[in-house]
């Protein structure tokens, strides 16, 4: 059974009916409202203007003010002026639904009739209504309204009559009635202007209060395309006799909406992914709230986080998403820039070439313009999510190079000022290094138990062990002292595997694994506890490699981190020394670094001394010769003769000889074939490589020897 807790729905556009959903703290207003609405004179009608932006929440001002008019006895009626064409027919349809709502109501009955036969003067024939409302519900009763009543059989009138008849109807009435008109603004220009000439038309009807809400600025607009220049205000004023206002949200609460609205979406996802309150904080204040102007944006903008934060599964900071989604929601043409300004906001250290460096300020730039009206927030924006875009603003003064280090921390804190995690949020696809970016985050939490962390990473393959070595550096600010010893032991037994790997890591593995090692290390509490704690990690460091690397990395020698004293480091070395002197010439072999392991031995022992015999072994002398990079160094040309002329020095002195170096390749030469199968399970080296080695060592160090005489 899956107990996984469903989603709770964002609240939808809707307008709200009930106070006890008054989130923005309208109620008092909306009752003071009523009761200033209840208190103008009527007897020649009247009509009030509630003015507010698009979506700033008039409806349900007005669905709050409408419990006030109830608890009055004030019939309020409706009219969503949506389906209509052309005037006349607009006049006849606003009669026909306010005659259906008033046959509803028994305080109303005396007037339906009278409006009923009002409706039919401007609206013709019932098919009218058919076309209008396309056959709906609305329409069918309304239709059977007119003829319950008797409207549709009685013989016409002229409209002057009519109307007086409206009016006698309605002049005895003791309280009154309100009509409300919304959505007014969402019309187009010409049908804005039609709603106005029915106000007009009609608004002298005594007891009837028309509430009209609208963006003013929009209704102004439409009226003075037709009325030319100043003058749409000015017609507006004339039917217009209250305009209200819609009072303005308490600046605290549309923070307190957005935090509830975001704390509501991140509740019901699985893995949100990490948060840095502190950053929320300021993105909150500076780019998400500016863009926010009512709760209509505010319920957009959770449902487009909860889509967007759901879809990364985690991966990005979530932050720094909350942030480029209200860029994307509320400032389209800016975020359709962000891809191609990529690398001016996320590369850490400017590019070399005044050219290149002009280009990525070329994109921010156009980045900032795509912002119009609200380019102040773009560039908070850049501020505070892309560091390394600062220094291509304006008047940004001394930007502070960023070096790797800070680069490293963008990638560990998942931010979306490092690259790979800006491309992801925009393409919501797995950049080809963030996965290797998720395994050493696993590594990390196994870095406390060595047995966990080695079968971590013995499950990836080459590839993806390779991904570990390279980001776990960056988790060094997270490494702790019981992290040390199991940790370290891991990472060397890995590194230095010759049943993994059969050949010598790459010198940018043991780079990575350096690093993390030394990081590791001083992690300790005291360099007291850290020589214990390395006599320890020696002693499981299955691969002579590994250790010798360890000893190499801790000791006071040159390229050494002086971690341990100088007494210790010696005295670890020395230990090193006799176990490799002990080791068995197959033990040797199979060592990625044998060459290097000798050369250890002979370099401790001084030049006057030679008590380190290279004993003749195909396998060892193979293995030596491989440990060299001979085919590495040899494929490329730079320094290629430096290279082997060291090596025809180095080789000869570690086996005592010229002659002896020789006797043991052609030793190496003559039991080749044995050799093959050695070589291809033990050392895991593709026979035709393995060939290769074979062919260069006969060619520089056995039929040249003439040269190392020279």
């Amino acid at each position: 059974m899956n107990d996984k807790k469903a989603p709770k729905p964002i609240p939808g556009d809707n307008p709200i009916h009930d106070s006890g959903d008054d989130l923005l703290e309208r109620a008092d207003a909306a009752e003071a409202f009523a009761h200033d609405v209840l208190a103008l004179d009527v007897n020649e009608g009247a009509t009030v203007g509630l003015f507010g932006p698009w979506g700033s929440g008039k409806t349900s001002f007005v669905n709050l003010a409408r419990k006030t008019f109830e608890s009055r006895g004030v019939p309020v009626l409706d009219f969503n002026p949506w389906l209509f064409s052309g005037t006349e027919q607009l006049v006849g349809r606003f009669f026909a639904e306010l005659s259906a709502q008033m046959d509803e109501r028994n305080d109303l009955k005396n007037i339906v009739t009278e409006i009923g036969r009002l409706s039919i003067a401007f609206s013709g024939p019932v098919s009218v209504f058919a076309s209008l409302l396309g056959g709906s519900p609305v329409g069918k009763s309304i239709e059977a309204v007119l003829k319950t009543i008797g409207v549709l059989a009685s013989p016409p009138k002229s409209i002057n009559k009519l109307r007086a008849n409206v009016v006698r109807a309605l002049v005895g009435r003791d309280k009154p009635i309100i009509v409300i008109l919304d959505d007014v603004d969402r019309l187009s220009s010409p049908e804005i202007r039609d709603i106005f000439k029915l106000v007009r038309l009609t608004a002298s009807f005594p007891n009837i209060v028309y509430i009209l809400l609208c963006d003013r600025p929009r209704v102004e607009r439409a009226l003075g395309e037709e009325e030319q220049g100043r003058e749409g205000r000015e017609y507006l004023e004339k039917i217009i006799q209250r305009p209200y206002r819609l009072p303005e949200i308490r600046e605290g609460a549309l923070y307190e909406q957005i935090q509830a609205a975001i704390d509501g979406v991140f509740a019901d996802i699985e893995n949100p992914g990490p948060f840095n309150e502190e950053a929320w904080r300021d993105i909150r204040a500076d780019i998400v709230r500016p863009l926010i102007r009512n709760m209509r944006d505010v319920r957009r903008y959770a449902i487009a986080v909860r889509g967007t934060v759901t879809g990364l599964k985690g991966e990005v900071e979530r932050a720094d998403v909350l942030g480029l989604e209200a860029i994307r929601l509320f400032l389209p043409n800016v975020f359709e820039c962000l891809p191609g300004a990529a690398g001016a906001l996320t590369v850490t250290t400017p590019w070399s070439g005044a050219g290149r460096d002009s280009a990525d300020k070329g994109e921010v730039d156009a980045l900032i313009k795509a912002g119009e009206t609200r380019q102040t927030v773009v560039q908070v924006t850049i501020n505070h999510l892309f560091p390394a875009g600062r220094r291509h603003l304006e008047n940004a003064g001394k930007v502070r190079d960023l070096d790797d280090r800070f680069a490293a921390w963008m990638l560990r804190e998942r931010r979306v000022a490092h690259e790979h995690f800006f491309r992801l949020y925009l393409a919501r696809v797995v950049d080809k290094d963030i996965p290797a970016f998720r395994n050493a985050e696993q590594a990390l939490t196994r870095m406390g138990d060595g047995k966990a962390l080695e079968e971590f990473l013995r499950s990836l393959d080459f590839g993806e062990r390779q991904g570990v070595l390279d980001y776990l550096p960056i988790f060094e600010s997270r490494f702790e002292p019981e992290h040390v010893e199991p940790g370290t032991t891991a990472l060397l037994n890995i590194l230095f595997d010759p049943l993994e790997y059969g050949f010598r890591p790459s010198a940018e593995a043991r780079s990575r694994v350096e690093q993390a090692v030394i990081s590791l290390l001083r992690a300790s509490d005291d360099s007291a506890d850290l020589e214990s704690t390395v006599e320890q990690i020696l002693s499981n460091v299955r691969s002579l490699s590994g250790k010798r690397e360890l000893v190499r990395w801790i000791g006071h020698e040159e390229n050494g981190h002086k971690l341990v004293s100088e007494t210790a480091a010696g005295r670890f070395k020395e230990a090193l020394c006799g176990e490799i002197q002990r080791a068995s010439d197959d033990d040797l072999a199979e060592e990625p670094d044998s060459w290097q392991l000798l050369t250890f031995v002979k370099d401790d022992q001084g030049k006057a001394e030679n008590r380190l015999e290279v004993r003749d072994s195909p396998r060892l002398t193979f293995s030596i010769l491989w440990s060299t990079d001979l085919i590495t160094k040899e494929s490329s040309n730079m320094n290629k003769q430096l290279y082997i002329h060291m090596l025809r020095t180095n080789l000869p002195n570690m086996y005592g000889s010229e002659e002896m170096l020789k006797a043991r390749v052609e030793s190496m030469d003559e039991n080749f074939e044995n050799l093959r199968l050695w070589i291809e399970k033990q050392k895991k080296i593709p026979l035709d490589e393995a060939e290769r080695l074979r062919q260069l060592a006969n060619e520089y160090f056995r039929d040249e020897a003439s040269d190392l005489e020279r």
